[in-house]
């Protein structure tokens, strides 16, 4: 310290005390210094002892260019801070990180050394190595470099040093990547480094054949024998997995491209998607439903923020886009575990054969993602991982014999119930095959009888023109006919027999005819009925049978539901077209052209509409639109699904509009086509197919027949309520020669008329509009006026249940259509006898009466007419006209 002295004031030329001073400050920043510099630079010595492998992380300096920018001479001059932790972190960022190692070699041997970074993750790994003219060389690594441009053959990057005997060497380490994550320094001899290389080879080589075998076995599983959705689910998580697995150890975006940069995308790619494969294992094996409602939303937010992450990895590789990546991976698996927990809380029913191979495959990744975004390490992570990984093959492995034998035992109860169902299914069509063969068969056997009393009414009705029962037969009889011929065509159609034979004829001419024979009925009805065709004359292929069915049918629905006085339009369109495409056009009058196109039948009236929810069922076989007991128009519901079969037979189609109290419209459109041979006698105005039509119309559509006969108080009055106006006319012909006969189409109209005339008997249908029968029953029966006459129910129901409630709803007989001539004359005398002794018992002088003798209604009537005698019993001008007023009735309906 002294010659130092000496020597500063020598070199200063001032006293002593000052250089004593300046010479203490020298020493402290000397001693600092130096001090820095042993801890910073603490070299790496190299003894005989010295492992061929082992960990030099915490030996080196450390110091980040946050700029990234630094040139190396710079950096090689900057104080470098000693690490001292087991584990290196790099974080999420774009700095670069600058790494020190100093290596001395105390032998007296040169030794070679290797110094290896240990993560394939690392885009950039740059080692600075000194050489014998004591400059450096830079050797490049990393994910971002191409393969093909790597000093070292191993994954992770490495790079070799010499030391000469007795000296030192320092190599600095230049780090930059963007992705956050850990790593450590080892140091290797050659020898020990060919040795580990062989030793990770092996590892990863039989951790790839186990994953690899494990797919291709789930793969053959779900193609070949477990084919289930929530099977088919997992083996997609698993298949995403091992791609995962494939790109955490960097070979998959090198197996794919040679771009470096890119393969590190593709990497990370592979398993940020992972979560979309975590809710498809979700939804299958856990009872979603069964939780809170805005879950599955919850999951579609985690998908589209995987799209939209993933997006922007790719557009814009920045350290804050895989932080967010990664940060929603860690996210999304803790909210999988509370998931799990609040359903085992909850005791909810999880397939727990996938459930838990599912936690322990996300499981050890999860840590090692978790102490990446923390910055913490956790050293037990990757000891973790592969612990999972290799638990999850094990445990699905078991699990997986139970799921085989699950499905197995489900595909075998399918199996049963499969052929249970064709069994019933074969049963069915047996039944129905029987049902067809039986309408068939009866319907042939009807069409024998039919033709025997057809044939004879029209010879009796040429020889008795002036009967009037035998045009009601006879309609009614070719209407049985038509319905018969309409289960038989429906039969056929069943059965696949009928065919579609198609002639060449004129079809305009065709509809012309057929429209024609409902000019009569629209005449009497006071319909407007017109028909527009685009062109007078189409020579085409047609099935004439067959359409004058549909239109027939379609014609006979729009009258039958059009009131007097409405409007029919039909527009037929044709459009034909030559084989090669082009457009024939015709001319509108007089000219006969080729089709071979197609004809659109719209058929437009103002009737009474079909309601929106109706209206998609009126092609369903025996489907009718008004209510069975309250029916305003008859039919079979066979008409239009006889229509619709016959249109799409012919491969046409057919569609309908309505609206309630604005009409009807259908849509036919036919193809048409001109190859058929011509049929030269169909059109023939002596072998015209069209015959006139039947249609069953009510009885408010007939206005040609009057409906009441004015009575005589001398005789008894029968009140008929029957809205057909046919059975209507023959029940008036049974009983007109002994009663007055008081005709009413409906129940409404009926209890008008029964009002009005108080008849001594009534005869009332069931199914009738607007009031049916038990309602005009039970209105007959509550009024006091009427409440005596008594009432024949007449019907087609002969159920026992239809006859009690016509019973307790005060009917006073039941006949079952059709009914015996002498057996209803016979009920109706009896039942109007039966009146006539009541009343003959009433007119004796008065009496104290029991409640119990008279029904209820009928008591009450008697004791009003007895209180009113009773005031006026001394009044000898007292009269029959006079009780009447006062009883609110006439005098005729008081003596009824």
């Amino acid at each position: 310290m002294k010659l130092l002295n000496k020597f500063l004031n020598r070199q200063s030329g001032r006293p002593n005390k000052l250089c004593r001073n300046t010479a203490l400050g020298g020493f402290l920043s000397m001693t600092f210094w130096f001090i820095s510099f042993v801890v910073s630079a603490q070299p790496i010595e190299l003894t005989p002892q010295t492992p061929a492998r082992f960990d030099i992380t915490a030996q080196i300096g450390i110091y980040e260019d946050k700029t990234s920018q630094l040139p190396f001479e710079t950096v090689k001059k900057t104080p470098f801070t000693p690490f001292q932790k087991s584990a290196l972190y790099v974080p999420f960022s774009s700095s670069a990180h600058w790494y020190k190692i100093t290596l001395r070699n105390k032998t007296s041997n040169e030794q070679t050394r290797v110094v290896k970074w240990n993560s394939t993750l690392t885009e950039r790994v740059d080692f600075y190595i000194p050489d014998q003219t004591n400059s450096y060389k830079i050797e490049e690594g990393g994910s971002f470099i191409p393969s093909n441009q790597l000093v070292y053959t191993a994954e992770e990057p490495y790079a070799a040093v010499k030391i000469a005997p007795q000296e030192e060497e320092t190599i600095f380490i230049r780090i930059q990547s963007q992705r956050g994550h850990f790593t450590s320094l080892t140091l290797y001899t050659t020898e020990s480094l060919a040795d580990t290389q062989l030793s990770e080879f092996k590892r990863i080589g039989f951790v790839n054949g186990i994953m690899i075998i494990r797919l291709f076995y789930v793969l053959l599983l779900v193609f070949f024998v477990v084919r289930d959705v929530t099977f088919r689910q997992y083996s997609i998580f698993l298949t995403f997995r091992t791609i995962a697995f494939w790109g955490i150890i960097s070979v998959l975006g090198k197996t794919i491209t040679q771009n470096g940069e890119a393969a590190t995308i593709i990497n990370f790619m592979s398993y940020h998607i992972m979560p979309i494969c975590y809710i498809l294992v979700l939804r299958v094996v856990f009872p979603i439903k069964q939780l809170p409602a805005f879950i599955p939303t919850f999951f579609n937010v985690i998908i589209v923020l995987v799209v939209l992450l993933g997006i922007g990895i790719i557009v814009d590789y920045h350290w804050y886009w895989l932080k967010a990546g990664t940060f929603l991976v860690v996210f999304f698996w803790f909210f999988i575990i509370l998931l799990f927990v609040a359903a085992i809380i909850r005791k909810l029913k999880i397939d727990w054969s996938y459930s838990i191979p599912f936690i322990l495959s996300i499981s050890g990744y999860i840590f090692i993602q978790l102490s990446t975004l923390t910055g913490i390490n956790i050293p037990w992570k990757y000891e973790f991982a592969n612990f999972s990984y290799v638990a999850e093959i094990f445990v699905f492995g078991l699990f997986l014999g139970k799921i085989i034998r699950n499905h197995e035992t489900a595909r075998l109860s399918s199996e049963k119930q499969l052929s249970f169902t064709q069994e019933q299914a074969e049963r069915l069509q047996e039944l129905d095959q029987l049902k067809t063969n039986f309408f068939t068969g009866i319907s042939h056997e009807f069409r024998t009888p039919l033709t025997l009393l057809i044939g004879p009414l029209d010879d009796l009705q040429k020889k008795f023109p002036k009967e009037s029962i035998l045009p009601i037969m006879q309609r009614n009889a070719q209407r049985l006919l038509t319905l018969i011929n309409q289960l038989l065509d429906l039969g056929k159609l069943d059965a696949r027999q009928m065919q579609v034979n198609l002639q060449q004829g004129d079809l305009a001419k065709f509809l012309q005819m057929l429209s024609s024979s409902f000019q009569s009925l629209a005449e009497s009805r006071n319909i407007t009925f017109a028909l527009h065709q685009s062109h007078s004359q189409v020579l085409a292929d047609f099935d004439a049978d067959k359409i004058e069915k549909i239109i027939i049918n379609l014609l006979s629905n729009a009258f039958k539901f059009t009131e007097n006085g409405g409007r029919i339009k039909m527009l037929v369109e044709y459009s034909p077209l030559t084989p090669n495409g082009g457009t024939i056009l015709f001319s509108p009058i007089g000219t006969v052209r080729r089709a071979g196109g197609g004809a659109v039948i719209t058929l437009k009236d103002s009737g009474i509409g079909i309601s929106p929810e109706k209206l998609t069922k009126i092609f369903d076989r025996f489907y009718q639109i008004d209510d069975a007991d309250k029916r305003t128009h008859e039919g079979t519901g066979i008409g239009l699904a006889l229509v619709k079969e016959l249109v799409d037979l012919m491969k046409g189609d057919i569609r309908v509009e309505s609206q309630l109290g604005a009409g009807t419209t259908f849509y036919v459109t036919l193809p048409l086509t001109s190859e058929a041979r011509v049929g030269a006698d169909q059109f023939g105005d002596d072998k015209l197919l069209v015959q006139t039509p039947v249609i069953e119309l009510s009885a408010e559509h007939l206005g040609d027949s009057p409906l009441t006969f004015a009575p005589q108080t001398s005789e008894n009055i029968l009140l008929i309520v029957e809205d057909n106006d046919d059975l209507r006319a023959y029940i008036r012909t049974v009983f007109e020669d002994a009663y007055q006969v008081v005709e009413a189409a409906d129940g409404q109209e009926g209890l008008e008329k029964a009002l009005e005339f108080v008849p001594d008997i009534v005869i009332s249908d069931l199914m009738m509009p607007r009031m049916d029968g038990f309602e005009f029953c039970k209105c007959l029966k509550s009024n006091e006026k009427t409440s005596h006459i008594p009432v024949v129910m007449l019907t087609a129901k002969a159920t026992l249940e239809d006859r009690i409630e016509g019973f307790e709803l005060g009917a006073d007989d039941y006949l079952v259509k059709p009914f015996n001539t002498a057996e209803i004359k016979a009920r109706v005398r009896n039942l109007v006898l039966s009146r006539e002794q009541l009343k003959q018992r009433f007119s004796q002088p008065f009496v104290e009466t029991r409640p119990e003798d008279t029904p209820s209604i009928d008591e009450l009537f008697i004791e009003k007419v007895r209180e009113q005698i009773e005031k006026r019993i001394s009044d000898s001008r007292y009269s029959i006209d006079e009780l009447a007023t006062e009883m609110n009735m006439s005098p005729s309906q008081l003596l009824r």
